[in-house]
């Protein structure tokens, strides 16, 4: 399946992800676009994982951010350790309603809050 299809309103969706999880998305490109990263949603690595978007810099640093909707998500997901091989940093992406004590310390953290509802 590609990554982008000109049949979708939303690059990378595929029905696997949830509304929230897309919202997130939207969040963290639109908060961070001034950032010059280019983003690539739903990438999957040579494991055969999927991860949830990828963001490359200038520098050529290869960026995951696991995206997670809720505490439920977070605790179902045993695989993330995974993704941490395929990357330079890597952060976990939730919304304000999750609470950011759940994620682990030792990983990179960002809420997508102030984008959320942003068109």
């Amino acid at each position: 399946m590609p990554i982008i299809s000109p049949h979708q309103n939303e690059e990378g969706f595929d029905g696997r992800q949830s509304e929230m999880a897309m919202i997130i998305r939207r969040g963290i490109m639109r908060g961070l676009k001034q950032s010059d990263l280019a983003f690539l949603p739903e990438l999957t690595l040579s494991s055969g994982r999927r991860a949830d978007l990828i963001a490359l810099n200038r520098k050529g640093e290869i960026i995951i951010f696991e995206i997670k909707s809720s505490i439920a998500d977070f605790q179902a997901d045993s695989k993330w350790h995974e993704y941490k091989d395929y990357c330079d940093k890597f952060y976990f992406a939730t919304h304000p309603d999750v609470p950011m004590e759940i994620f682990p310390e030792t990983e990179g953290f960002i809420y997508a809050e102030d984008y959320l509802n942003e068109e």
